[in-house]
């Protein structure tokens, strides 16, 4: 999406549904770069990600 013009000063969200995932199998449900063993790296349990500006 190419954003032209500005987004004024209302609160704007995107919501990603963590199932939504690029070729190489990489979403926001977990680190792209991820060592398999380390238990900090597991994916998070939510159904979507907000991303917000406020």
């Amino acid at each position: 999406m190419v954003v032209y013009a500005g987004f004024g000063e209302a609160l704007h969200e995107v919501h990603v549904d963590v199932r939504l995932e690029d070729f190489a199998g990489n979403s926001v449900r977990r680190v792209f770069d991820r060592d398999l063993g380390a238990r900090g790296d597991d994916g998070i349990d939510a159904a979507e990600v907000v991303l917000r500006r406020d």
